[in-house]
């Protein structure tokens, strides 16, 4: 992450008399901050409040802000310190993010969010984690139709592909747009965002494009006085997702954050951290170089970063060489984790043993 100030100044159509009265008025506007991420490691994650679910998926083997990867699911990532935005709340920003490994369906999306009340604030998965967050601004990127459960709250979210405007932790978005001719947002691939509040004419711009270059118009338009909304100019910025009987993976890639009314080009560059010729989102080890991506297991992690490569049957927890499920040595682990007869969980393993040897049926008597 990258940590910038940068001024700015608000020019009047005005006469050009009053020119020099602008400059004596203006030119001592205060320095707003920058953040930009163009990865998320271990190095810049202490940045962010992990809540929920997203709190156990990072950091991970893509160097992404990961928010959530599973059935049922809720998770926030809140930068840890508000952001003091320009004093009537404007800000820019564009970010990258992909949704992908899609399943049932795929669900839910997730939301970009600017609000004031804690940097642990979420709600559940089918609320996109944004559901019920008062004093908030969230930019949906919505891939799951709520609006045919009977549910009086959700019967205005009935599109499964849409980009939408919305405030105070409600999911009605309004305005809201399809974005069918662009793809399918939880299809995979990267998508790309802008959203540009200029509060002093209090107008509310969001722009999404499947390229890094910034459309020319904007995408969703709306009149607001977010200073009123938020209620203060210090804001929790960040981004929130959900899952339920639907899932996807649901990954920020790249980030910037500016806390003026300072339109950005493009989101940051891809980064190769190991220099292996594959970008960090893309690679299945973002951190020890592999060209070749050789993934026995398919696990979507490389052999060279991935503990079991063969499978979890060869995971070695406790780091001494012979594997968790076969040795006498790790049978005694496994006794010293509380087990009864060596089949119980050693260090590091995720399953129990299947051992039927004589040495795990007798050892831990």
């Amino acid at each position: 992450m990258s940590i910038s100030l940068r001024k700015s100044f608000r020019w009047l159509a005005v006469p050009l008399v009053l020119l020099a009265v602008m400059l004596l008025s203006h030119g001592t506007a205060s320095a707003a901050t920058t953040v930009t991420y163009s990865n998320f490691t271990a190095s810049n994650l202490g940045d962010f409040q992990l809540n929920e679910a997203t709190a156990s998926l990072n950091p991970n083997n893509n160097n992404v802000l990961r928010l959530t990867n599973n059935y049922g699911q809720a998770g926030s990532a809140f930068l840890k310190n508000p952001i003091s935005l320009a004093s009537d709340a404007s800000f820019s920003t564009a970010f990258r993010f992909e949704i992908h490994g899609s399943q049932s369906g795929g669900a839910d999306g997730l939301v970009f969010v600017v609000q004031t009340v804690s940097n642990t604030a979420g709600g559940g998965g089918g609320g996109i984690g944004y559901q019920g967050i008062a004093n908030s601004l969230g930019i949906e990127f919505d891939t799951w139709n709520n609006g045919n459960g009977g549910n009086p709250e959700t019967a205005c979210d009935d599109d499964d592909n849409h980009v939408g405007i919305n405030l105070n932790g409600s999911l009605c978005s309004d305005p809201r747009i399809n974005v069918d001719s662009l793809g399918q947002m939880d299809a995979g691939g990267f998508w790309y965002a802008w959203v540009d509040y200029d509060g002093f004419n209090q107008w509310l711009e969001v722009r999404v494009s499947r390229t890094d270059s910034r459309p020319a118009d904007a995408l969703l338009s709306k009149s607001v006085d977010l200073l009123a909304v938020l209620g203060q100019t210090d804001a929790y910025v960040g981004f929130t997702s959900g899952t339920g009987g639907a899932m996807s993976v649901h990954d920020i890639v790249t980030w910037e954050f500016t806390g003026e009314f300072a339109p950005i080009d493009a989101p940051p560059p891809l980064v190769d951290t190991d220099e292996d010729g594959i970008v960090d989102p893309q690679d299945n080890c973002a951190n020890d170089a592999n060209a070749d991506q050789t993934d026995s297991d398919g696990d979507g992690i490389g052999n060279v970063c991935d503990p079991t490569p063969n499978g979890d049957g060869d995971r070695d927890g406790d780091g001494d060489g012979d594997g968790d499920g076969g040795s006498k040595r790790d049978i005694l682990n496994s006794c010293k984790q509380g087990g009864s007869n060596g089949r119980d969980k050693a260090p590091g393993l995720d399953k129990p043993f299947n051992d039927k040897s004589k040495a795990a049926n007798n050892v831990c008597k």
